[in-house]
């Protein structure tokens, strides 16, 4: 009994690990932009992809995972560039069926790319450590490292890089943070791809566990952080959205 109640809190913290790291993604652009993404799971699942395609070309899993984060980040870029920069400051309602409509071209796209059939990525690290009388695979463990690692460095970009403190003087008020020279189209920019990049990130983290298909960015995963920041957006009385158009104002 002992050793599943280890086990599932183990489990627990892996999840709650990746959730974390595509979560902070998805929260960063909808701080900073004001933009419910609703394509950040298809972000989340083409990154996989991108990762199983590396290591089908032969590459290594931790290269997978690093050309898979910079592919996402510029499709992140070009996102924002053509579909979503035309609509900022206008009503949100065009944000969020922008970015609704595009998820399902990914969707659809990922299925005519790579096919209905679930694909596999291959664990780095095979081993495992005995818990009790149990064994737990070491990379679970490793997937709850990297992932606080990575939420670190983000931590640590914002608080130290100058781009960190352009993002957080542009979350503050963008209108006098444009006024003080700050490239505000530029940073929303960055902003939409860093997140986007964080989701490929966790997609090649967590598509050994789950394996890749063309539903898994567009799962219950997001639907709930979805519905949730939708309500926050369009209650009348909210106060995040009465800060925003005074932020904006």
């Amino acid at each position: 009994m002992q050793e599943q109640i280890v086990i599932q809190l183990l489990n627990g913290l892996v999840n709650g690990m990746i959730l974390a790291l595509v979560a902070s993604g998805l929260t960063l652009i909808f701080g900073i932009m004001d933009v419910v993404n609703f394509a950040h799971g298809e972000l989340y699942m083409l990154g996989a992809y991108v990762g199983t395609t590396v290591l089908a070309a032969g590459g290594s899993f931790w290269l997978a995972l690093g050309v898979a984060s910079v592919t996402i980040f510029c499709l992140g870029a070009a996102i924002q560039l053509v579909t979503l920069r035309p609509l900022l400051g206008r009503d949100p309602l065009a944000t969020i069926l922008a970015t609704f409509g595009l998820s399902l071209v990914l969707q659809n796209y990922a299925l005519w790319q790579y096919g209905p059939v679930a694909r596999k990525i291959q664990e780095p690290f095979t081993g495992h450590f005995r818990i009790f009388q149990l064994e737990y695979p070491w990379y679970r463990i490793i997937i709850a490292v990297l992932s606080a690692a990575i939420m670190l460095a983000l931590w640590l970009f914002l608080k130290r890089a100058t781009w960190g403190i352009w993002i957080r003087a542009t979350a503050q008020d963008r209108t006098m943070a444009a006024a003080m020279g700050i490239p505000v189209p530029l940073v929303h920019t960055a902003v939409f791809s860093l997140g986007g990049a964080m989701a490929a990130a966790s997609g090649v983290l967590y598509g050994p566990l789950v394996g890749v298909d063309q539903t898994l960015g567009p799962g219950s995963w997001w639907s709930g952080g979805w519905a949730t920041s939708a309500a926050r957006c369009w209650r009348p009385s909210s106060s995040a959205c009465s800060s925003r158009s005074r932020r904006s104002g």
